[in-house]
């Protein structure tokens, strides 16, 4: 039997590609593509192949053994690298958004880091 965890990354793939498939048609027709607007294709992958899957896997109230804050560090871990990876500080704007986004994705697990380790040195009384 499959697993929740592999029905899930595949049904977020299976999405991917139909959303891809309809940019592709999109293109073809009006010719505007994912390789004229390279945020649009960022946010694409990384919100279809990384966060989706991650996300609802973490909101899975029978949580395996890889635990919630696991899989969202996983996934601005990932963000982060496909944002260096695929912007460009001193190119076009759009590639720059990339990497800005790719940076406050981190900033955002920083600070989640932070809320969550507070609250667990406040229930357990040490200052």
């Amino acid at each position: 039997m499959v697993s929740r965890e592999n029905r899930v990354i595949a049904g977020a793939l299976a999405l991917f590609v139909t959303v891809l498939a309809g940019l592709i048609a999109l293109e073809m027709t009006v010719g505007v593509g994912i390789d004229t607007q390279p945020l649009a294709g960022f946010v694409l992958i990384v919100g279809f192949a990384i966060w989706v899957p991650q996300v609802v896997l973490a909101l899975d109230p029978e949580a395996d053994e890889i635990g919630r804050r696991t899989r969202i560090r996983f996934a601005v871990i990932a963000t982060l690298v496909l944002a260096f990876v695929l912007g460009d500080v001193s190119g076009d704007p759009q590639e720059r958004a990339i990497v800005l986004v790719g940076a406050l994705a981190f900033v955002f697990l920083i600070g989640v880091e932070v809320v969550v380790g507070y609250r667990i040195a406040s229930r357990e009384g040490t200052p």
